[in-house]
């Protein structure tokens, strides 16, 4: 008989977050574990759907209220609150901060409990791919429930302080105390946290990295002279940068085509931007398409002639997708050197500083651009084999449920 198994979720398993990543994850929990699906969004289930349960944040003040004493009748409430009296800094915005964080866990524990019939006897997983509020909701309460093991992946907002309000994550000792294991999808990711938080390296935290499926190994080949092409694809939002790279080609001599793949806040003006200082120059081209599902962008990847994947990300907590789709079809990769990414950029492209000039952009492109067949050609093998090797969801899943099953 198949342990119980609970996945909770954001997205997952519907379109859109995490679902790119856990989507092939799934199918190995399913065959090792009986899983339900715990997702914050509203339940729309279709056939061949996943069992699913949907538990939507509380939004009513009475529910608030009363997750709001609860949870200040819990004793690591109060050591947060005083950890944050000695930070010495945004004393009272930080209190607030923590507030809504503990009541939103609260409240989110109570309804976990009523939905999972949670009781002292039960030795389910709960595996949080997310280590938020929601995983905290649980933490708080461990103790009730002696046989059950928690189980939470970390990736980028919840765990670096930058990416929290006020440049601090909350309840981070709370957690570790009661988690069986705290996953980590990226090695920078993990000596970031051991640093932090004075920890030691150990089985409690393993280092797991998320991966994606190869859809064909080989991607559609031009040669460069013919029209070189070079994609981005992310949220066209501030900590992308990508006005970099229309000002980085601007300065280009080289003919480029330039692809976007992504939707955003920021496109309509970067669109503006674009045509105001590319518009003129016979050498480059553009185009915005806009937001594409997982599975469009890999068909794109399948039919169109790609000679270099861009980002110029201010920062980044994992290995990105959107970089492990470019390798998978060969594609080297030009980056910043943020996070992981040097990581991924190691043979296979040319990593930029972390605050890269247009001026250095501009070079790195005409370096792709111009870089000998031979040299060019083995950075592609490269990309190709840094896939298969690190990034390869066939590979990287069984792996982590494997860990699961050992617990």
């Amino acid at each position: 008989m198949k342990r119980k198994l609970y996945l909770i979720t954001k997205t997952f398993p519907y379109e859109g977050g995490e679902t790119a990543f856990l989507s092939p994850e799934y199918p190995y929990l399913t065959e090792n574990f009986d899983v339900t699906v715990v997702t914050t969004e509203p339940i729309d289930k279709g056939e061949g759907m996943p069992s699913v349960i949907s538990l939507l944040p509380s939004v009513g003040f009475t529910d608030k209220l009363w997750g709001m004493v609860r949870f200040l009748a819990n004793g690591d409430a109060w050591r947060e609150l005083a950890d944050i009296m000695r930070s010495g800094h945004d004393r009272l915005s930080q209190i607030g901060r923590g507030l809504m964080f503990g009541t939103a866990a609260e409240n989110f524990y109570r309804r976990l409990c009523r939905e999972t019939g949670m009781g002292r006897e039960t030795d389910a997983i709960y595996y949080f791919y997310w280590a938020d509020y929601k995983c905290f909701g649980l933490t708080m309460h461990h103790r009730k429930y002696p046989h059950i093991q928690i189980v939470a992946r970390t990736h980028g907002y919840e765990l670096y302080d930058e990416r929290e309000l006020y440049g601090r994550q909350f309840f981070k000792p709370q957690m570790d105390r009661e988690l069986e294991r705290l996953v980590f999808v990226s090695e920078y990711g993990k000596n970031y946290y051991l640093r932090n938080y004075h920890k030691q390296d150990s089985v409690k935290y393993p280092l797991h990295r998320l991966g994606i499926r190869q859809h064909a190994a080989q991607a559609p080949q031009q040669a460069r002279n013919k029209g070189f092409v070079l994609v981005s694809c992310s949220n066209v939002i501030e900590i992308k940068r990508i006005d970099l790279i229309i000002e980085g080609l601007a300065l280009v001599e080289d003919s480029v085509t330039w692809i976007h793949i992504g939707d955003g806040v920021l496109k309509n003006s970067l669109q503006e931007k674009a045509k105001e200082i590319l518009g003129h120059k016979e050498n480059i081209t553009y185009e915005w398409k806009g937001a594409l599902p997982n599975h469009a962008v890999m068909d794109f990847y399948r039919q169109q002639p790609v000679h270099c994947f861009i980002t110029t990300t201010s920062t980044e907590g994992g290995n990105p997708v959107s970089i492990q789709e470019a390798l998978s079809y060969g594609v080297p990769v030009i980056g910043t050197r943020v996070g992981d990414i040097p990581y991924m950029v190691d043979g296979n492209g040319i990593l930029l500083s972390p605050n890269p000039t247009p001026g250095e952009i501009a070079e790195a492109v005409t370096q792709m651009c111009r870089l000998e067949e031979e040299a060019y050609g083995i950075w592609r093998e490269n990309a190709l084999h840094k896939y298969l090797r690190d990034y390869d969801a066939d590979k990287l899943h069984p792996e982590m449920a494997a860990e699961l099953l050992g617990l």
